[in-house]
């Protein structure tokens, strides 16, 4: 690409931290209506949001790439900001700098700074400066965290969720490559045209029918899980928790899974 692995100068920006002050300058517009994903489903509303042309440069400590978005988190001493970076807003040339881009490389960018639609302070990029690269793998944040053996159960016991999943009607047999993943290991939802759909949208209404279905369930929501009980080897064997209005609630585990809830009066409180 021609570019210097060594980066130059970026005059101008703004610390991360001054940038973070300026929320106040960002502007929400009147709510905009969206057409369903697809037939059936809820309508949707967005919120347009305007802002200050900021100019900030740091340290790229999390990456996360879907399609022809890529999100980052930039890191200077007083403080981090996640950065939006669109194919369509940063063009071709800045699009391909983007997909260059390794953790610990320092970058500078150029864009608005508003909100998301989950009201995550951001910066929408308009354009990216490499300034510097990192050759070094970066310190492991959360030594530890990564658990071999907790890999390997969850990959290898994946099939026999996504089969269960079928038989309460919930079809997550489209199998895709996402978040710059080299090989197809996602699971994801489609509509009778191929469509991909919200897999939160589509598995979570099809998972509260079946559990109403079920007459052994009980289904809690808006309620607080306060304590983990465990036995005298530390096995799990239960917890208490706390519903809405400050009912007590015990759940006990039990062969092959089940549970049981029970309040003071020995009755499953409503929550």
């Amino acid at each position: 690409m021609g570019i210097d692995p060594w980066g130059g100068r970026f005059d101008d920006r703004s610390y991360i931290g001054d940038v973070c002050k300026r929320e106040s300058e960002i502007v929400a517009g009147e709510p905009i209506k969206l057409p369903p994903k697809w037939e059936g489903a809820p309508e949707r509303t967005e919120i347009p949001y305007d802002g200050p042309k900021v100019r900030v440069a740091g340290r790229i400590v999390l990456q996360r790439k879907q399609g022809k978005l890529i999100f980052l988190t930039l890191k200077d001493w007083t403080g981090e900001i996640q950065i939006f970076i669109g194919k369509n807003q940063v063009g071709e040339e800045g699009w391909n700098l983007a997909l260059c881009f390794d953790l610990g490389d320092l970058v500078g960018v150029d864009g608005e700074f508003k909100k998301t639609q989950t009201g995550e302070l951001t910066i929408f990029a308009s354009k990216l400066t490499f300034l510097s690269k990192s050759i070094e793998t970066p310190p492991d944040k959360h030594k530890g965290l990564n658990d071999p053996e907790l890999v390997n159960t969850l990959v290898n016991n994946s099939a026999a969720a996504i089969d269960y999943l079928a038989t309460i009607g919930i079809d997550l047999n489209n199998v895709a490559a996402f978040g710059g993943a080299s090989v197809k290991r996602i699971h994801r939802p489609v509509d009778e045209n191929g469509k991909t759909l919200s897999v939160g949208a589509y598995t979570i209404p099809l998972l509260e029918k079946a559990c109403k279905e079920r007459e052994n369930l009980a289904l809690m929501t808006e309620t607080t899980v306060k304590k983990i009980l465990t036995d005298e080897n530390g096995t799990v064997i239960g917890v208490e928790a706390e519903g809405k209005n400050g009912g007590k609630i015990t759940v006990n585990a039990k062969a092959g899974g089940t549970a049981n809830g029970t309040a003071a009066d020995g009755k499953l409180p409503k929550v």
